[in-house]
């Protein structure tokens, strides 16, 4: 499987000071002889009874990291997009540059976090939002953790989910846990967590099969993907919506339900689109779900190929929301925190935009009542 497990010896330790909040915490390493530097990311959380805890994606993080060259869930020593089973990456490794749409050098070491992830962070501890931080790992085996929020956010590109994962977070809205897929490409691939060469769990992953029901378009461009068991659930499920041929491509995000409760404050009316924001990934196919609604819908495009993206939102069982934005880039509409660069291809999202953060803040707001 090509795993590069690293059972280095530890060369320093930091102990967690009592009064550190919870959240996502970037370091700094310098290599003395000849001053390289790299990142080191950690999160920290805390096990407060808050509104909101924000999901980083660090098995997706995992999955596409390259280090120390072509050692990604992806890399099977002939393809390096391979899509099937049969590889495996640990956690027990520095996170390589970032190498999908974002050429970021100075990322090195921080997994997608700066790409995808970081702006909505930045705005929503702006905007005085109270947050715990939680990592992908959390969901897998603390289900009744869950319990201690109003609303669970997934942001960016959340595409690596375990059954637990999927199980735990299908439970909880169903007793009333609001959702909010800030994201894109979100719960594909169903991993398993398995121990490293040390017997510590949860410190590598697999691929072992892909939510959602057979995609055959998909299936044709990528024959490994019709080798799985296709026993996993279907994510639209739980999302609203899920991944769809061609799964990438980029679109203005446009609206369908002017008058739905989320574009309260916008301004906006059937066909108005905000230039750019749904790449580069998305959601389709929108789910058989009592009071699910699409509020915005549109073509997203590749260049080659086309699909149908839908952003939706339906009504759980107790009055609580699930959110699906049908982009990896929803947070680039919310900030431009310092460092952060734009991602461009197929299309290129525009920036902050009012539009966006203030249905943000709507559905935030619904979320925490």
């Amino acid at each position: 499987m090509r795993l590069r497990d690293c059972q280095w010896k530890r060369s320093t330790a930091l102990k967690i000071p009592e009064d550190w909040v919870s959240g996502v915490y970037v370091g700094k390493l310098t290599e003395q002889r000849d001053g390289i530097q790299s990142y080191v990311i950690f999160i920290v959380r805390d096990d407060r009874v808050v509104d909101f805890m924000f999901q980083c994606s660090d098995t997706t993080w995992n999955a596409y990291n390259r280090w120390p060259d072509n050692f990604a869930l992806y890399d099977d020593g002939v393809n390096n997009w391979h899509l099937g089973a049969g590889t495996k990456t640990s956690f027990n490794r520095p996170y390589g540059k970032y190498c999908q749409v974002v050429d970021q050098p100075l990322s090195i070491g921080s997994g997608e976090f700066m790409l995808w992830e970081f702006p909505m962070v930045f705005w929503m501890e702006q905007q005085g939002y109270d947050v715990t931080y939680v990592s992908n790992i959390d969901t897998h085996h603390d289900g009744v953790g869950l319990k201690r929020v109003r609303g669970l956010l997934s942001v960016g590109h959340d595409e690596y989910w375990s059954f637990d994962m999927y199980n735990n977070v299908m439970a909880a809205i169903k007793d009333g846990l609001s959702v909010g897929f800030f994201s894109g490409d979100t719960c594909w691939g169903m991993i398993d967590l398995l121990p490293d060469e040390a017997r510590h769990a949860h410190r590598s992953i697999t691929r072992v099969d892909h939510f959602g029901p057979v995609d055959e378009e998909l299936v044709k461009h990528y024959p490994p993907v019709g080798d799985f068991p296709h026993q996993a659930p279907d994510q639209a499920l739980m999302i609203g919506g899920r991944d769809v041929y061609p799964v990438s491509g980029g679109a203005a995000w446009t609206c369908s339900a002017e008058d739905h409760w989320i574009f309260d404050g916008t301004g906006m009316k059937n066909g108005d689109g905000i230039p750019g924001l749904v790449g580069f990934e998305w959601h389709g196919a929108p789910a058989d779900i009592p009071g699910l609604t699409i509020v915005a819908t549109g073509t997203a495009k590749t260049g080659s190929a086309e699909g149908i993206y839908a952003s939706t939102l339906y009504p759980g069982p107790k009055g609580n929301i699930v959110f699906n934005a049908a982009t990896i880039w929803w947070a680039d509409g919310l900030a431009e925190p310092p460092g952060y660069i734009r991602p461009t291809t197929y299309t290129e999202p525009q920036g902050s935009d009012p539009r966006v953060q203030q249905i943000t803040r709507n559905l935030l707001g619904r979320m925490r009542a």
